[in-house]
Parts: structure tokens; C-alpha cells; sequence
């Protein structure tokens, strides 16, 4: 859990494959989203568009580069 004075729950170490409108094939997850794991060892669930990495910058990228 991330507790007050430590930045490391903010920190993300990886994740996994997420996709958008255009990449709905590419979903891991139905509802939309991936899993996130922050440096502090904690694993969150961020759905899509909500936070980053499940954001719709990150996502276009990531299609870019890998598809």
C-alpha cells in the first residue's frame, strides 16, 4: 500500500499490454486496463483512461512502436 511520505507507491517499474479504441484487440483485460507495478512491490489494476499509464498518449505510443 502506498503510504504518505514514500514516492516509491508513484513510481512505476512495468506493466502490462494495454490497447485503446483503435487497438480494442489488443485489450488484456475487458473492461479495459492493465496492471501496474510500482516500485514500492505493490501491484493496482488502472483502468482505461484513467491514469498512466492507461492513458490514451501512452497507449498511441506504445501501438506506434510495437504494432
Amino acid at each position: 500500500m502506498c503510504h504518505e511520505k514514500s514516492f516509491h507507491c508513484e513510481i512505476i517499474v512495468m506493466f502490462d499490454q494495454i490497447g485503446s479504441n483503435g487497438g480494442i484487440s489488443l485489450y488484456n483485460h475487458v473492461p479495459g486496463g492493465c496492471n501496474v507495478l510500482y516500485m514500492d512491490g505493490h501491484v493496482e489494476f488502472v483502468r482505461y483512461p484513467t491514469k498512466p499509464p492507461a492513458v490514451e498518449p501512452v497507449v498511441n505510443t506504445l501501438l506506434l512502436l510495437f504494432y
